[in-house]
């Protein structure tokens, strides 16, 4: 089993670095031993099953295997195609969780290789304001951070999700609704994780950002901090809210949250006094002002 293409390009969506890395092996037909779920299957094809790839730590196995043709794309002048279930469509390889001993094997980590590192855009959510809420908001917060991580697997997938400000068992409570994942969740500050990322342009969401942030200025950013308020998560995933939201699109390969909007006020060290929409360039420490209205 040959690599035959270039490594070298790297796109944002896991779908591009499956596509790539079938493309440097070969293999146009990609079927799974692993179940799948139906209706993302049919809906996100190749986005969906290298998600499920890095997530669940799948391998590609060249094995003789065969199902029905669920997905297809035109990918640089030949086609790619999902099987999947039953169906006389043979498969080029296919995801595994044990491989047979004799099975020539690409480990899921082959695709980081044709993804981002670090990977950015970053979406960053704190919660180290989480003792304001009662029980109930509490709740609903868990259920919304669960959303934001599965509108981002459509696009991207968990590397691209930090929630900083959580303990051992805020942790363990995330985790009960996001089941497998690979979200940073970790007891520290924004900053910390920001720089660790090397993220050079960081979006602040505040409620008092009176002006929608503009496309082009979203589509710059390295990262977007979010406060972990219900509101302000509700806001940023696009839902609406009395008194209406600025939504700006998101764009580079439609990257992240499908609608950013103005978020609530932040604690910690980069949601300091001042108001309107920020961005920061952490490393040449200057903080030029997105416009307020």
């Amino acid at each position: 089993m040959s690599s035959t293409g270039d490594k070298g390009q790297v796109g944002t969506r896991p779908s591009e670095a499956l596509l790539r890395l079938m493309d440097n092996y070969g293999y146009n037909v990609l079927g799974s031993r692993e179940w799948l779920e139906g209706d993302k299957l049919y809906r996100l094809g190749f986005q969906y099953v290298a998600v499920e790839t890095l997530v669940r730590e799948y391998l590609l196995a060249e094995e003789d295997w065969r199902g029905k043709k669920v997905f297809e794309v035109e990918w640089k002048g030949s086609k790619k195609s999902i099987v999947y279930g039953k169906g006389d469509v043979k498969s080029d390889a296919v995801l595994v969780k044990r491989p047979e001993p004799t099975e020539r094997t690409i480990p899921w980590r082959g695709l980081l290789d044709y993804l981002p590192q670090p990977p950015l855009p970053l979406f960053v959510v704190d919660l180290s304001m989480k003792f304001l809420h009662t029980p109930e908001e509490l709740s609903k917060l868990r259920l919304q951070l669960a959303v934001a991580l599965s509108v981002i697997r459509e696009y991207l997938w968990d590397a691209h999700l930090s929630i900083t400000g959580a303990d051992e068992e805020t942790a363990r409570w995330l985790n009960e609704i996001m089941g497998v994942n690979k979200v940073s969740i970790v007891n520290a500050r924004p900053s910390e994780i920001l720089w660790g990322y090397d993220a050079d342009k960081v979006i602040i969401l505040r409620p008092d950002a009176t002006t929608p942030l503009r496309p082009e200025d979203v589509n710059t950013a390295d990262a977007f901090l979010i406060g972990g308020i219900k509101t302000a998560l509700h806001s940023a995933l696009g839902w609406p809210r009395e008194g209406g939201v600025g939504v700006a699109g998101r764009g580079r390969s439609l990257a992240g949250w499908e609608h950013l909007a103005q978020a609530s006020p932040l604690g910690g060290p980069l949601g300091g006094a001042g108001s309107g929409a920020r961005s920061q360039r952490l490393r040449r420490g200057t903080c030029p002002s997105l416009p307020a209205r």
